[in-house]
């Protein structure tokens, strides 16, 4: 057994020398600490000295915790003193207060009114600095006060009315007047009404608006949110809907009618997601909107229906806004206009009947959100020789001729006229209707015994107004040189290329 281990001696075991590695942790583990052996202050401590050599190499290295921390004691000696830490004098913070109360006083104001804080080129440095900056000048010759804490906090004023600053006053207030209107729900129920849209970078958006009754009885209608969509489904729109109502403290339980956009409605864009709603929760029922015309919805599902109608509404939008390019063309249509009234009365063409020759002009055509259509067809129908006239004179000194002249082939053609002549008669019809819609609650007893006649009027159109219809475009472009096409030659379907060979009569 000796040949193969070796006894160890005792003095051996007793200086350590030749001990296993075990039995040397061993015995490091079982070491207790003994508190009182070590020392508070720090000068006591043993000098690097005083170590064994590789120890003293290890702890007086570049890289070890001792010299770290006594080229951080230099560092801390050596700063520059320019950087000391001083504090402000208290005027200082109390002139901030005031010119940033100041400033959310005019925010406040603006956002009321529904108002642009600044417009394009508006700037701090330019003649018209923005309505913000603006009121805030204006504050300032009002109340001295806020006038000395704007000079006496000059450094602090660009940050107050910088754009960032700006942004996010108009956010704290929408926040504010969110937790109110949430506030004025509580517990109770609600119903919604939903809205979709683009915005300017033409990212698909929903709008959402919540009507409910107050604790005096009162129907308030307040906007909740906007917010952008990432899909077009139905799924999407439940899903985010939902998600708004549960990020202001909303349940979709409480939820007790649901209301959409018209135009959209009437495509039945939102029927899927009505009945995902209605499934969740069946005392959500469908509540019609009456802030959308019928003369919009007609105009929206034409537009949808047929190529050639969208664009001749582009067209019209077109040619309102270049008609209307400046102060002088208006007045040159005007004239134009008024002189040629004159001479069909003289000639005996028209008769005259007071207000249906009043004086008009193009500007007046530029209202066609809230049901002006039928108006503006009208007047462009009545003052076509003007709008010619005004869009020749464009073309020769406007700043935009080659859209002028454009706009002159478009409406001296026969598709052009054929759907400015149908949508008259479509809206001749449904004006009226669309007018007693207008009044809500108080007209809708008068509009449900309209709606049977309208509907008859319109079936009779489609049936038997063929005729009536092509023989008043022909006689207008007879009238106004406009060549007719032969109405039995084939000519190439509208979306199809030529040589696809598609044709129709």
């Amino acid at each position: 057994m000796r040949r193969y281990y070796q006894p160890v001696p005792k003095r051996t075991l007793e200086c350590g020398a030749g001990t296993p590695t075990g039995l040397k942790k061993r015995a490091n583990v079982t070491k207790k600490f003994n508190p009182d052996a070590t020392t508070s202050d720090l000068n006591r401590h043993r000098s690097i000295d005083g170590y064994h050599g590789e120890t003293k190499d290890k702890v007086g290295g570049g890289t070890s915790d001792h010299s770290k921390g006594r080229k951080g004691l230099e560092d801390f000696g050596y700063q520059s003193k320019s950087h000391e830490l001083s504090s402000n004098h208290p005027d200082i913070g109390s002139a901030y207060r005031i010119c940033f109360i100041a400033s959310l006083d005019c925010a406040r104001f603006l956002l009321m009114q529904g108002m642009a804080f600044s417009g394009p080129g508006q700037s701090p440095t330019s003649i018209n600095k923005g309505n913000l900056l603006e009121l805030i000048d204006l504050y300032k010759k009002r109340d001295k006060e806020v006038e000395r804490a704007f000079d006496m906090n000059v450094v602090g004023n660009i940050d107050i009315t910088s754009p960032l600053i700006q942004k996010g006053l108009a956010k704290a207030c929408a926040q504010e007047v969110t937790e109110v209107i949430i506030g004025e729900i509580g517990d109770g129920n609600f119903t919604i009404l939903i809205d979709d849209s683009h915005d300017m970078a033409e990212k698909y958006q929903m709008a959402v608006f919540v009507r409910f009754v107050n604790k005096k009885g009162k129907v308030i209608e307040r906007f909740l949110g906007l917010e952008y969509l990432t899909e077009d489904t139905p799924a999407a729109f439940k899903e985010t809907l939902v998600g708004l109502l549960a990020q202001h403290g909303l349940s979709i339980s409480k939820l007790r009618g649901q209301g959409y956009d018209g135009a959209s409605n009437m495509r039945c864009e939102f029927n899927d997601m009505q009945l995902l709603i209605h499934n969740e929760n069946p005392y959500a029922f469908y509540v019609h909107c009456f802030a959308h015309q019928l003369e919009s919805v007609l105009i929206t599902v034409s537009r949808c229906s047929s190529s050639l109608i969208h664009d001749f509404f582009v067209s019209i939008s077109l040619i309102i806004t270049t008609t209307i390019e400046s102060c002088q063309m208006m007045d040159k249509s005007t004239e134009k206009h008024h002189q040629t009234t004159l001479n069909k009365l003289e000639s005996g063409e028209i008769l005259s009947e007071g207000s249906n020759h009043k004086e008009k002009n193009l500007a007046s055509l530029g209202g066609t959100r809230w049901g002006s259509y039928y108006t503006t067809l009208g007047r462009i129908n009545m003052m076509w020789d003007s709008v010619l006239d005004v869009l020749m004179i464009v073309h020769q000194h406007g700043r935009q001729p080659s859209r002028a002249g454009g706009l002159i082939q478009t409406m001296e053609s026969f598709e052009f006229v054929f759907i400015l002549k149908m949508m008259l008669k479509l809206f001749t019809i449904t004006n009226e209707l669309s007018l007693v819609l207008q009044r809500k609650d108080e007209g809708i007893i008068q509009a449900v015994g309209q709606l049977t006649d309208v509907k008859e009027c319109l079936q009779t159109l489609r049936n038997n107004g063929w005729e009536s219809l092509f023989e008043d475009v022909k006689s207008f472009c007879a009238t106004n040189w406009i060549p007719v096409p032969n109405m039995d030659e084939h000519i190439r379907a509208t979306g199809h290329s030529r040589r696809d060979g598609v044709t129709l009569t």
